[in-house]
């Protein structure tokens, strides 16, 4: 969510699940606590990308706006690709692990 009075002033607020990843996520407000303590590169905890003073803030309120659903998309995505993955392996073992029994015709 972003809100402000115009382009220049405005705040972005992002409700995320972090819990899958096991607190090893980008986007985990505990990564970002360690980066910002650790020296000039942090992590943007709404996008993921790497900040750092050569890499200017981004000042027009929707282009952060897309910045933050484009990787929140990304994630939904490889979320999506893993978990097809995952059925696609278990059918390929059950299909494999069939065997017919005698006198059934299995040829279509």
């Amino acid at each position: 969510m972003v809100t402000g009075v115009d382009d220049r002033s405005w705040t972005a607020h992002a409700f995320l699940d972090t819990y899958h990843d096991g607190g090893e996520s980008k986007r985990d407000v505990h990564f970002y606590a360690a980066t910002a303590a650790a020296g000039d590169n942090v992590v943007d905890p709404l996008t993921g990308e790497v900040m750092n003073k050569n890499n200017a803030e981004v000042a027009d309120a929707r282009e952060y706006f897309l910045r933050v659903m484009g990787a929140s998309m990304a994630s939904v995505r490889d979320e999506w690709v893993a978990a097809g993955m995952t059925l696609l392996k278990r059918i390929k073992a059950l299909v494999s692990s069939f065997r017919p029994r005698h006198g059934v015709d299995t040829s279509l």
